[in-house]
């Protein structure tokens, strides 16, 4: 089943990747440090974007709307004025002090028409909004109108078409030169009465406009077969295009990468390389914890965790160099938070596997961003950095100083690029420090994952396990008031198991909070073990030694019923499980041999259920739980005997097989001894014998 997981998350890896070959990263302005690159085929060079849009900006510029002629206006509004005329001299002969003759009337309606034909020879014409600047003035000195199928250019405003809201001013004008002031009631009428007859034609314009667009070119000569694109150390500039060549040379992959991966066998052959690399990548990573991280490695719940948290994380890198794409946002890779991957990963299984787990989804990104060297160095450094800081992360505060070192490192590690691009700091992009920053927020963010994912995964983070190794909360306070010497035992255990797991590379932390733990379950019944009997009665002295085996040994179910009570963590819980193995209650079980000595079959009645440790950690508990209790009964701590007592027992541990199913090596257990060995010298305080003369 593991092999299946592996197979499954490197064909989804696979799919993530960019479907094209063109995996080199270049800008404007900067060298290339690629081989000398030649054209694998003949291809046209599409002119860059900033060019082209451009161009087009020149002939949207230089464009001149176009305008229609009405040819009813005029002949509806001749007829509008000498209505509106006749009408007001009617009005006007009803006083007495003002009565019109026939020929005055004439030489009115005479003028009005002449001042009507002036006007609509000129042409009157609407401006359209888009075409008036904030005072209302035209933008375009000249038109085009459209006269039937005859086009002309016209001129707006004088000597050229009078623009409508002009045409009171005009018409004031000529009637103070013609008719008495007496009778400017005209201006008034022709003010009314005029329309105009030249309109904006949208419809013709915009399409006029697009076919001028479209007629621009948007390539700018060819590349050929085997011609020199570019080659190793030259810039990547203007000169002989060899920007527009990249560019053009990377479209055509990426349209061909895409037709082959929907109608041609050239994106099958893509997808099986792109398969093989993620596959060679992820087997490396499952090789490293089969050999070093073997209990993970067994532990199918952990192996798909970590895979799929790989493959989800390189799901967001694709989906961020689509949109990157879309927006066109150069800068905007940089606000992926690569560190939350080596965070989360640290806080379950350490920093062995997040170093490799970072490693491995910097490898697999560098085949899906669009990016070079500089950009998986800065997220490798700055990852790194996120494991070394969360080392001993406990507190919030330890977690607001892990995010500020991360930031420093994003920071100097990209300024320090682009030194030595460009040789100063002018051309620093300010805005890429802001994509870095809002990418160390994203990763504090991350912290808050965290508890999440212990529950849907039934993992423990070392937030969980301070949390649980405060001695004033919970059952741990309980014991510490019911069962005070087997508070002090756990406390001394949890001492030499946090020493000795870290001593060897284990999980300390956890080691440590299982150590308190392990004996939650003489709870119960505390005056029935040793170290809580104060007074000198043993209540064992009036209990045949089964009954007194079946106490002992049920402290270890006690124990997991009152760890699930009070909702512990499984990784807790096992300690408690596993801390004597299936080792036999030595003292009872000689006991009833003695008494009993032909019913060995009830070996089984005083031996623990186990099951044995499966873990290192849970390994160094079931030996410290042990030694310490034994070093109790220590007359004489000299060094021999503490060293004799350390061998012994643990030999004895690994005589009745009690390891063989946890990761421990024999050299993990050199260490383990040692470590021990110190902590009870310092305990019971041995110190070289001196000779101490009279004279001193």
């Amino acid at each position: 089943m593991r092999y299946v997981v592996v197979l499954f998350a490197a064909l989804v890896i696979a799919y993530l990747f960019p479907k094209d070959n063109f995996n080199y990263d270049f800008a404007f302005g900067e060298v290339w440090n690629y081989e000398d690159i030649n054209a694998p085929f003949l291809f046209t060079i599409n002119k860059h974007p900033d060019s082209l849009a451009a161009e087009q900006a020149r002939v949207e510029k230089a464009f001149k709307p176009y305008y229609r002629l009405e040819q009813e206006t005029p002949k509806q509004v001749k007829d509008k004025i000498l209505y509106k005329l006749g009408r007001r001299i009617e009005e006007l002969n009803t006083d007495s002090n003002a009565v019109f003759k026939v020929k005055d009337s004439v030489f009115l309606a005479e003028t009005a028409v002449d001042l009507w034909e002036q006007v609509y020879k000129r042409g009157v014409v609407e401006l359209a909004d888009e075409h008036k600047d904030a005072t209302g003035a035209s933008i375009h000195t000249h038109v085009f109108v459209k006269d039937g199928n005859r086009v002309s250019e016209r001129k707006v405003g004088e000597p050229g078409m009078l623009k409508a809201r002009d045409i009171c001013a005009y018409a004031n004008q000529y009637f103070k030169t013609v008719v008495d002031s007496s009778e400017n009631f005209l201006v008034s009428i022709v003010c009314e009465s005029i329309d105009p007859n030249v309109l904006f034609d949208k419809a013709l314009s915009d399409k006029i406009l697009s076919d001028k667009l479209n007629a621009i070119a948007t390539t700018k000569g060819v590349v050929r077969e085997n011609e020199t694109i570019i080659a190793n150390g030259a810039l990547v500039n203007n000169e002989n295009n060899t920007f527009e060549k990249l560019m053009s040379l990377k479209e055509l992959y990426q349209k061909q990468g895409s037709d082959d991966a929907q109608n041609q066998w050239g994106g099958l052959t893509v997808f099986i390389g792109h398969f093989f690399l993620a596959l060679l990548v992820i087997s490396v990573f499952v090789f490293f914890l089969s050999t070093l991280r073997k209990e993970t490695f067994s532990n199918l719940r952990e192996l798909v965790f970590l895979l799929l948290l790989i493959v989800l994380f390189l799901a967001l890198v694709r989906w961020g160099v689509r949109v990157q794409q879309v927006s066109g946002i150069e800068m905007g890779l940089y606000v992926i938070p690569f560190c939350v991957i080596p965070i989360i990963i640290r806080s379950f299984f350490g920093s062995y596997i997040a170093h490799y787990a970072h490693l491995v989804v910097i490898l697999l990104t560098g085949f899906i961003v669009p990016l070079g060297f500089d950009f998986l160095f800065l997220h490798l450094v700055a990852g790194l950095v996120a494991i070394i800081t969360n080392e001993r992360t406990y507190y919030w505060s330890d977690y607001f100083r892990s995010i500020s070192m991360i930031f420093l490192a994003y920071v100097v590690g990209y300024v320090a690029i682009q030194l030595l691009r460009t040789g100063n700091l002018q051309d620093l992009e300010l805005s890429a420090i802001g994509w870095l920053f809002i990418n160390v927020l994203l990763t504090l963010a991350a912290y808050q994952l965290i508890p999440l994912l212990e529950k849907l995964f039934g993992f423990i983070s070392s937030i969980t396990l301070i949390e649980l190794s405060d001695p004033h909360r919970g059952i741990l306070k309980e014991l510490s008031r019911k069962a005070p010497g087997t508070y002090n035992h756990s406390t001394q255990v949890a001492i030499m198991s946090e020493a000795a797991a870290a001593a060897i590379g284990a999980n300390a932390l956890l080691t440590k909070v299982g150590a308190l733990y392990h004996d939650i379950g003489k709870i119960a019944q505390p005056a029935y073990f040793i170290e809580n009997q104060k007074s000198g009665i043993n209540p064992h002295d009036d209990l045949p030694p089964m009954e007194s085996a079946r106490i002992i040994i049920g402290h270890i179910t006690n124990g997991i019923e009152l760890a699930k009570k009070e909702k512990l963590p499984n990784a807790i819980i096992d300690f408690i499980r596993t801390h004597h193995g299936t080792t036999r209650t030595e003292y009872f079980w000689r006991t009833y041999l003695r008494q009993y000595p032909d019913n060995k079959e009830y070996e089984k009645n005083f031996s623990y259920p186990g099951p044995l440790p499966y873990s290192r950690e849970t390994a160094i508990l079931m030996m410290a739980d042990s030694i310490e209790a034994a070093s109790r009964t220590l007359n004489d701590p000299t060094d021999e005997n503490i060293n004799n007592l350390v061998e012994g027992i643990i030999q004895g541990k690994i005589g009745a097989e009690q390891f063989q199913n946890c990761p421990i090596s024999f050299q993990d257990i050199n260490t383990v001894k040692k470590v021990f060995k110190k902590h009870l010298r310092s305990i019971y305080h041995t110190r070289v014998s001196y000779n101490i003369t009279s004279q001193n």
